[in-house]
């Protein structure tokens, strides 16, 4: 079973770097700093792999002393199904920065298969996003009045599709997503239009491990690489250790010459906090901003066959 496992590792491996390295023309698209506590915004997939109902709650301040900046609320919930092959997800969130205004609602589904120590899942999903720019409240400094911002408010509703494949055991575990399949683009007047180019499609690859040092500690190493077409890609390192499954401590590089730190206390076997704080540094000291991002996850467990808490 062992070398099975190890031979199923090293094919998903092969298959994640053969995949990310065919999007090496990707965009960038936001991330969530604690994609391991809260994982189904990046990876429909995910759903049900917590082998319980889940709920996720994350709030994040990009840049938090800059007015107008990025801010995101995220609800989460998945579960699997008395089918064992079968999960079932749904994502809500707001995502909202300046004049623009982001709500969306994703229903999700994941077919799962054994494999070797695993699990193997297939996500699928699709919904609804309603955008709106609000460009009567910008104040133009020039005297002249730009025609953007005089034709009146913008608001469209448009659907979206997301698919991803993810892979885990107790110690391990591997993901491959593209969360957002169709571009939202300006169609001249007041209209935009859902086109499906994967050329400017966000893809998400991510791999981590837990490492057992002793009966109380444990490391849990992981890189996330996310790429869009035209941008370099960007990677982040992160470091986390688990201290008797109740507190766990990590610190991130993001290779946008970011640092995170992150802090979760698991309240009990069902409720965990978490906290991070990201700090981005400009070329040679020339911005320096800061981020805050909190969630809070609850498992309804009555009855699982997992031999310890899932930590992703």
């Amino acid at each position: 079973m062992l070398l099975y496992a190890d031979k199923s590792f090293k094919l998903l491996s092969l298959l994640l770097g053969l995949c990310l390295s065919l999007s090496l023309s990707a965009q960038h698209a936001p991330v969530n700093a604690q994609y391991l506590s809260n994982a189904l915004p990046m990876n429909p997939a995910f759903s049900g792999s917590r082998e319980a109902l889940s709920i996720a709650l994350t709030y994040r301040n990009q840049w938090s002393a800059i007015d107008g900046a990025p801010v995101t609320q995220t609800l989460a919930i998945h579960s699997p199904t008395k089918n064992e092959k079968l999960a079932f997800g749904l994502l809500v969130y707001r995502d909202a920065i300046g004049v623009s205004k982001k709500n969306a609602f994703m229903a999700n589904m994941a077919y799962r298969v054994k494999l070797g120590a695993g699990k193997l899942a297939f996500g699928l999903s699709g919904g609804m996003v309603m955008q709106s720019n609000e460009w009567s409240k910008v104040h133009t400094t020039g005297l002249e009045l730009d025609e953007v911002f005089t034709g009146g408010d913008d608001r469209f509703n448009l659907p979206d599709f997301g698919a991803g494949v993810y892979y885990s055991t107790q110690q391990w575990f591997v993901s491959l997503s593209a969360p957002s399949l169709m571009q939202h683009k300006y169609a001249g007047g007041q209209s935009y239009d859902a086109q499906f180019d994967m050329a400017s499609t966000s893809v998400f690859g991510a791999i981590g491990a837990r490492l057992k040092l002793n009966r109380n500690l444990k490391l849990q190493p992981s890189v996330l690489l996310r790429s869009l077409a035209g941008q370099p890609q960007q990677f982040d390192f992160n470091l986390i250790a688990n201290y008797n499954e109740i507190l766990e401590i990590g610190v991130s590089y993001r290779t946008s010459n970011a640092f995170l730190s992150l802090m979760r206390y698991h309240l009990n076997g069902q409720f965990a906090l978490a906290y991070s704080n990201e700090i981005e540094i400009g070329t040679y000291n020339s911005y320096f901003r800061m981020s805050h991002e909190i969630t809070l996850t609850y498992d309804l467990i009555f009855k699982t066959n997992s031999t310890s808490p899932k930590f992703f």
